[in-house]
């Protein structure tokens, strides 16, 4: 054997830097995919949100805007979280926050009124 055989000179590969550049391969593609799939993940996240509040109409329950949104990002008394006033009669405010909110100040607001029905809604779509 010579001296450069045993060292992994002489053309030869040595088997732990294949490995080493399978590792970075794999891992800069699951970074990659990971970046895919928030992306896709908050453009959805978006669409829906902005779907379901022009499609819901006043006088829809509560319980129907949560089922299409699923969890809110606050509940308060009406106007408390904004301030500024509120419809007649509104009791309670559902808020729905765009992905990275408050960084990205974007939302949506459900108002209800004592009953749990629809009252008034609006969005807030700030650059």
């Amino acid at each position: 054997m010579a001296v450069g055989e045993a060292s992994g000179q002489g053309g030869e590969e040595v088997p732990g830097r294949k490995l080493g550049w399978l590792y970075v391969a794999v891992s800069v593609l699951i970074v990659i995919v990971a970046i895919v799939a928030v992306t896709g993940w908050i453009a959805n996240r978006r669409r829906k949100l902005r779907a379901t509040f022009d499609k819901l109409p006043l006088g829809v329950q509560k319980s129907e805007v949560i089922r299409e949104l699923g969890k809110p990002w606050k509940v308060a008394k009406c106007g408390e979280t904004f301030g500024g006033g509120s419809p007649p009669g509104c009791a309670e405010e559902v808020i729905y926050s765009a992905p990275f909110g408050p960084r990205v100040p974007q939302y949506w607001s459900f108002q209800f009124d004592g009953e749990g029905k629809l009252v008034s809604k609006w969005q807030d779509l700030s650059p």
